[in-house]
């Protein structure tokens, strides 16, 4: 049996479940989930065990036990999160800030009432900066002596998620409504520098220095790829990621896009030539992959952050730009996922209501946060004929000039 202090997951959602704790659960610790939806807390109570399935391997499916569960409004919550060692969320990143001022007295109790008490808090959100945010929120209005114990004892770390965790099949449904569909993927990286305790030996945790350098790397080459994949794939029909990642003139695109987002991470980080390359390419195999049925929709959902200054794409281009790069098929994806108007997605609905109402030039500053008249916005609009022609059927350009 594994020893360590205990660990907390907040949020028994789809990653929860499907990621964090199936690689706790491999590792040999018990763990607490604290889940804010009480069915979710009460049906998994009540059976005890769930299910987790390897996308694409037929058998290849495991009986998840050990856990304990809490809505955050039991007493056994609060006092799991005022005793563990280590707490992983997995809320979405639009509920981090949220969080941090839910458990902010809890926090401030630990430190206060248990004397020298470290604790790592790990963000695996796909969102910007969550660590940051979550930290903010967890120690807003501590007083001077308290921030002190508090940058000692109170870790709080980004991880970068890149196993997909999907909606399990209709006979696993059947058989488990809690059951998720999971890439065969097993590594979880955290951010070494921001740790104020050793990680657990878990299977596949592994804390990673200079943490900055692979997450943006990750967020340029991962992010970049499936938003544009899905932000084109959505603009011509496509349902599924696998299908955009596989269509022809998508997948041009994505690979000019990864040559374009490649160039600066290495110009940036430090990485050579054929690492990055290699790190592309298991981006597209793993969107490729039929397997992992996962959707444009999901991808792509909430268009005006994925828009945003430092996000997957603009971020992307802004990083080419200050490395002597023309993102010229970054601007392409841009361009694209400004077309995007999902009529389910309010997101989405406001960014075409901006676009109708204020222009063009009011969204790049408003959501993207660039200048109307600077190179990037130049580049954008020059790529917004060639989106219209490509959901035409046209093939357009995407080699460097």
């Amino acid at each position: 049996m594994a020893t360590g202090g205990p660990i907390v997951i907040v949020g028994a959602g789809k990653i929860g479940r499907g990621f964090l704790a199936h690689l706790i659960w491999r590792g040999g610790y018990p763990w607490t989930f604290i889940e804010a939806n009480r069915s979710v807390v009460e049906g998994l109570r009540a059976r005890g065990v769930y299910h987790v399935a390897i996308a694409g391997k037929s058998g290849a499916t495991t009986a998840i036990r050990g856990f304990t569960i809490y809505h955050p409004e039991e007493p056994e919550a609060r006092m799991a999160m005022k005793t563990a060692e280590t707490i992983f969320t997995a809320v979405g990143g639009a509920q981090v800030e949220s969080l941090g001022v839910r458990w902010r007295a809890a926090v401030a109790e630990r430190l206060a009432e248990r004397g020298h008490s470290p604790v790592n808090w790990i963000t695996c959100e796909n969102w910007v900066h969550p660590a940051q945010v979550l930290r903010q929120g967890l120690t807003a209005g501590m007083d001077g002596p308290m921030l002190e114990r508090a940058k000692v004892e109170l870790g709080v770390a980004e991880a970068t998620v890149l196993r997909s965790c999907i909606e399990p099949t209709a006979e696993q449904r059947a058989q488990d409504r809690f059951s998720v569909q999971v890439q065969n993927y097993w590594e979880l990286q955290v951010d070494r520098d921001a740790l104020v305790l050793p990680l657990p030996s878990i299977p596949g945790l592994v804390a990673v220095p200079n943490f900055r350098r692979a997450l943006e790397r990750k967020l340029y080459t991962y992010n970049a790829a499936s938003a544009t994949m899905s932000f084109l794939g959505a603009l011509i029909g496509l349902r599924y990621l696998h299908e955009a990642a596989s269509e022809p003139r998508i997948l041009a695109i994505t690979r000019q896009v990864l040559a374009e987002t490649g160039q600066a991470v290495c110009a940036q980080y430090g990485y050579s030539r054929d690492d990055q390359e290699r790190f592309a390419a298991s981006a597209i195999a793993k969107y490729q992959d039929a397997a992992i049925l996962d959707t444009l929709e999901r991808n792509v959902r909430d268009p005006i952050r994925k828009l945003g200054r430092d996000d997957r794409l603009v971020g992307a281009a802004r990083l080419c730009l200050t490395a002597g790069i023309q993102p010229r098929a970054v601007a392409l994806a841009i361009a694209a996922g400004l077309r995007y108007r999902e009529p389910s997605d309010p997101s989405a609905q406001r960014l075409g209501e901006l676009m109708a109402q204020a222009g063009l030039d009011t969204v790049l500053v408003q959501v993207l946060g660039i200048e109307p008249d600077g190179v990037l916005a130049g580049l954008i609009k020059a790529r917004m004929g060639d989106v219209d022609r490509f959901v035409q059927g046209e093939w357009p350009e995407v080699s460097a000039s």
